[in-house]
């Protein structure tokens, strides 16, 4: 199979995932993120981004961010084959927006050195390749129709364009700045639903434009992939916040009060066909346990996304509500401690080829914090996220030259940080003052992960600089 399965078919796929079995350490979540970075071979460089998930949970695609050129960060996206056990770079312009319902075309967007262009590529041989780019200055965001034949994207001003594949022909589907968050589009483009920003009136709200005819809305609105219903979060008459599906053929409407335990919602996922609606928490960047994905089915809510169902709150997880998420709700791909997963959201089985790294069990900055004639590091272990297992122990030395400064073990993992972000300030367990030589630093991080197994990774990194006193600068006083 070629390490880039989105050239299979969805059926084939799938047959080709139930007929492999699972390796001995198989489990519902494989981490997929490789990279070069300051924890060797498993950390990626600077922060991860959106991912894409593929119904067959055969592939996620990831990207990662890190600054570059002084100021402008740049992006590289990588695929992640769970049978073939290959990472393979994307060869696009930079980080992967969407992914069409053949999983055969992607949506690729490059703000590498403040550029603003969005590639559609396809793939082509061993890996995808650019096709076309839009004409798309200043955009904002861009969503991918599932035939993958229309780009809905919008210009800082212009409001929202929709781009043809084939053509490139670009139309105005709605005046009106429409869309500066996501905007949700139908398989075939004919129904576009997002956020409306009226600039002459002022207000805003939710739009749906199906065929040309627009409907307003109280809040921003989604549209099923087949593009039969529309859905939009209202007050409940009682209070609290309920969930609205308009049918589009009809006009109709019907109501049901979101669980309250929820708090703010946001509309997280959506089912092909609209029979099913996911709504995640809006927690903003509170800490604390986030409270539980419920999905509705029917006119019943239940827990969405099993032992995952806490990550998807919105701001604590850093989980896209579009783009994380397999068309079918089977899988997800998912941040934790700067690294990615792609998860089994219904308990299957993965490959599970590739196991947590060690980078995933560490908590605190790679390198050394230099303050002046001081220097120090500092790090623990971390257990990455609540679905992952606790790691046994690890052990850390730190060597300045030849000198060892630390060489300790742990065995009790910190708490995990509901947030998913290991770098936030706490207490460490490994901390040790550096010397401010310039001499560069040598860290050896070994983990026994949950089974036994012995992860291990060296890695060097700059030591703290040799401090010059004020009176001792060079150049005097200005």
């Amino acid at each position: 199979m070629s390490p880039l399965s989105l050239r299979r078919a969805p059926l084939l796929a799938a047959a080709a995932l139930a007929l492999a079995a699972p390796s001995a350490g198989a489990a519902t979540y494989e981490q997929i993120s490789r990279g070069d970075g300051p924890l060797g071979a498993s950390s990626p460089v600077g922060q991860s981004v959106e991912g894409v998930a593929s119904d067959t949970g055969i592939f996620g695609i990831y990207s990662t961010l890190t600054p570059s050129n002084g100021f402008f960060p740049e992006t590289k996206s990588y695929l992640r084959n769970t049978l073939t056990n290959r990472t393979t770079p994307v060869n696009a312009t930079g980080q992967v927006f969407d992914v069409d319902r053949a999983e055969r075309t992607l949506l690729t967007y490059d703000f590498n050195f403040g550029g603003s262009a969005i590639a559609i590529a396809k793939p082509s041989g061993g890996a995808p390749q650019p096709v076309v780019t839009l004409p798309a200055s200043g955009f904002s965001n861009a969503t991918l129709s599932g035939d993958g034949r229309t780009v809905a994207y919008s210009n800082y001003g212009l409001g929202v364009r929709l781009f043809d594949v084939a053509t490139g022909q670009v139309t105005t589907p709605t005046p009106g700045y429409v869309g500066v968050d996501r905007y949700s589009l139908s398989d075939d483009a004919t129904v576009l639903a997002g956020w409306l920003y009226d600039e002459t009136a002022g207000t805003e709200g939710g739009v749906i434009v199906k065929n040309g005819v627009r409907t307003e809305v109280s809040s921003r609105a989604h549209v099923s992939p087949n593009g039969n219903k529309a859905f939009y979060l209202a007050d409940a008459p009682s209070g609290g916040k309920e969930l609205v599906t308009r049918t589009l053929a009809t006009g109709a409407e019907t109501r049901k009060a979101i669980p309250a335990a929820i708090g703010t919602p946001y509309i997280l996922w959506i089912s092909p066909s609209g029979d099913r609606v996911a709504v995640g928490p809006d927690t903003g960047y509170a800490y604390g346990p986030a409270p539980e994905a419920q999905v509705l089915s029917g006119n019943t809510w239940s827990v969405f996304g099993g032992a995952y169902s806490r990550q998807f709150a919105d701001g604590t997880a850093a989980v896209s509500s579009k783009f994380s998420i397999s068309r079918n709700g089977r899988y997800a791909v998912l941040p934790f401690n700067e690294q990615v997963a792609i998860v089994a959201l219904e308990g299957q089985l993965l490959a599970a080829n590739q196991p947590l790294s060690p980078a995933a069990y560490y908590g605190g900055q790679a390198t050394p914090q230099c303050y002046g004639p001081f220097g120090a590091f500092g790090a623990y272990l971390a257990r990455p996220a609540a679905w992952a297992p606790a790691p046994r122990r690890a052990y850390l030395t730190l060597r300045s030259g030849s000198t060892v400064l630390l060489d300790r073990v742990q065995n009790t993992q910190a708490p995990i940080i509901p947030s998913g972000n290991n770098d936030e300030p706490r207490d460490e367990a490994y901390s040790v003052q550096v010397p401010t030589d310039d001499v560069p630093l040598t860290v050896e991080w070994t983990v026994v992960d949950h089974t036994g197994r012995t992860l291990k990774e060296t890695y060097t990194v700059p030591g703290c600089p040799v401090f010059v006193p004020e009176e001792e600068w060079p150049f005097g006083e200005e």
